[in-house]
């Protein structure tokens, strides 16, 4: 066999390999390229949640009174919401009720513990609260120990809540037969779906009663374009 050609095979098939090599490389290299590239074209998803978890993030430290930590285990607290920064009326209880409050099992770690008071998703009492007032305090209680000293004030967290009202009081859409803030549709119009409730004109579905008015000022009134079509005034 000439050595010479077999030589010269040898380095035919490595040839061949490293193209076929190559190619596959630039296979996966185009491959990858496309998928970046589309990945990058294409606009991230992203989903608004649909509501605000109605729960208060609170965190503190449970000492001796000699100021050292309490040991690591699980407690029974008590939390509750009143109106005052000592005795008050007693407007939530994360578990059981004002008049029944019962524990709840909290973790501490080297004195310090985490709680997330209203988590209805393990077991605690929703908070309905519309934190429409300035007054609202946090009482903590351990065990069968007297309330922890001063309660806590709650501050901006509880009054996000309220970002979803407006002056405790709801907005709609579609109307509505209680209290709600009105709104206009996507056309700016005002629809007003309320039933007549009786006879009185304040059972009018559509009420306006100033405290007092000139008898020639305007109630009501209706025009086009600036020209008036209907008025009434408070002389009827």
């Amino acid at each position: 066999m000439n050595p010479v050609k077999n030589y010269k095979l040898d380095t035919g098939i490595k040839r061949w390999l490293a193209s076929v090599v190559f190619g596959v490389l630039n296979i996966i290299a185009l491959v990858a390229f496309v998928f970046i590239l589309r990945a990058g074209l294409e606009p991230l998803t992203g989903h608004a949640a649909t509501g605000i978890y109605k729960a208060l993030n609170f965190r503190g430290t449970l000492q001796n009174t000699d100021g050292s930590a309490v040991a690591d285990g699980s407690y029974d607290m008590y939390f509750a919401i009143y109106d005052a920064s000592s005795g008050g009326n007693c407007l939530y209880v994360a578990t059981g009720t004002c008049s029944s409050a019962t524990a709840k099992s909290v973790g501490v770690t080297s004195g310090v513990f985490t709680s997330m008071v209203g988590d209805t998703d393990n077991g605690d009492n929703a908070i309905t609260l519309d934190f429409n007032d300035d007054e609202y305090w946090l009482g903590v209680k351990v065990g069968t120990d007297d309330e922890l000293t001063p309660r806590v004030r709650i501050g901006a967290a509880g009054y996000a809540f309220n970002a979803d009202l407006l002056d405790g009081l709801n907005t709609s859409s579609n109307g509505g037969t209680g209290q709600f803030i009105p709104a206009t549709n996507v056309f700016g119009n005002l629809n007003i779906t309320g039933e007549p409730r009786g006879t009185l004109i304040s059972d009018s579905a559509f009420y306006i009663n100033p405290a007092s008015a000139t008898s020639t000022y305007s109630l009501l009134g209706l025009g086009v374009g600036g020209v008036e079509k209907f008025k009434v005034d408070a002389s009827g």
